[in-house]
């Protein structure tokens, strides 16, 4: 008798415990937000060395960068694959980007595997050789191979970057809706 009501003492703790359990992961879940309410942008790269890249917004539809919209992200250089994420000030509703790719002159080659903008629940991504369907290499330093999606100075120390194209627009008022 003894060992069935230590039995059964035993089982109702557990069951209490696995209540709890689950109506914490539900609670947990319901208070998770919906989205950002702020733009990210997520680029995966692979670059040797240390270094810092950024990227630049216009609001207005040009391609007037200033340095006043714009997100650095710093990261330590690997022969791997990394993601550096650039969230953009909250209000920010950017209609044009720049990619640059660091300030670091001897960086050297730097391989961007893909591009991914999130806004709210909502997020586009771009891999492969796609990505040069919304960027455009600035051909004054910037040289691309799109097949390995390799970024390469022009000239030793110069600045590597990538444009917007006309097909990106609409890409991003998408995220709005």
């Amino acid at each position: 008798m003894r060992k069935v009501l230590i039995f059964l003492f035993v089982f109702s703790l557990i069951s209490c415990k696995d209540e709890k359990t689950e109506n914490t992961e539900t609670k947990n879940a319901v208070e998770q937000p919906a989205g950002n309410d702020f733009y990210s942008i997520t680029m995966d790269v692979v670059a040797q060395k240390d270094d810092s890249f950024h990227v630049l917004y216009t609001e207005d539809g040009s391609n007037n960068f200033e340095e006043i919209n714009s997100v650095w992200a710093e990261f330590k250089g690997s022969p791997n694959s990394q993601k550096l994420v650039f969230n953009l000030k909250e209000g920010a509703i950017p209609n044009q980007l720049r990619l640059d790719f660091g300030l670091n002159k001897d960086q050297g080659d730097v391989k961007l595997n893909s591009v991914e903008i999130a806004y709210l629940n909502n997020k586009v991504t771009f891999t492969g050789p796609e990505i040069f369907k919304y960027f455009r290499p600035n051909e004054a330093s910037t040289i691309v191979d799109i097949n390995t999606q390799t970024l390469k100075p022009l000239n030793k120390g110069g600045n590597t970057s990538l444009y917007p194209l006309e097909p990106l627009k609409p890409e991003l008022e998408k995220l709005l809706r």
